[in-house]
């Protein structure tokens, strides 16, 4: 399975930094952060772009905040799950965030702890989808080979995939420098 793509967003470029960090370290290989963006105009562009499978959103931003935002982020791409990590951490704002779209809430206080529960769940259910998704491919080209051979006068060869090119490294990567900062 392809690892479940990740859109962060938060003001506070010292805390992407380190919420990379805490992605990358915790889930390399299950999570793929795909941008960061540090306002909700921002992030709208980007969640069009990117249709990340997961959006981490802090809701105190400038311009556009994170519960202004987080129903036309829904809008633009409903299958994204946005989970809000925020400082305020209140009863009022969780209720709140969840009316407005969030999928989860989780308290930046309680990062370590709350948050893995969380992405566990997120990337058991992608994988979930993944796979539904890659039997009904299988099962749809199968019953295409099927038909094609059964009118076909002659066997069919179906020839190798041709490999797809390496990602090149992201502009939005952290460097192996800024990891020990």
């Amino acid at each position: 399975m392809a690892p479940v793509s990740v859109l962060l967003v938060d003001d506070n470029t010292t805390f992407l930094r380190i919420l990379k960090n805490f992605l990358q370290e915790h889930w390399n290989g299950d999570l793929n952060i795909v941008g960061t963006a540090t306002n909700g105009e921002e992030a709208l562009e980007k969640i069009t772009l990117l249709k990340p499978q997961l959006l981490l959103l802090d809701l105190v931003m400038p311009g556009m905040s994170g519960l202004q935002v987080l129903p036309r982020l829904k809008q633009a791409s409903p299958q994204t799950q946005i989970v809000v990590l925020t400082l305020l951490n209140s009863p009022d704002y969780r209720r709140a965030s969840l009316a407005a779209g969030a999928d989860d809430f989780v308290a930046k206080e309680n990062l370590d702890a709350d948050l893995r529960p969380v992405l566990a769940k997120i990337i058991q259910a992608e994988m979930a989808r993944s796979s539904l998704a890659d039997k009904s491919l299988a099962d749809s080209a199968a019953s295409t080979i099927l038909v094609e051979s059964e009118s076909a006068p002659a066997p069919v060869m179906l020839a190798e995939p041709t490999p797809l090119p390496p990602e090149p490294p992201s502009d939005n990567e952290i460097s192996k420098h800024e990891q020990t900062i």
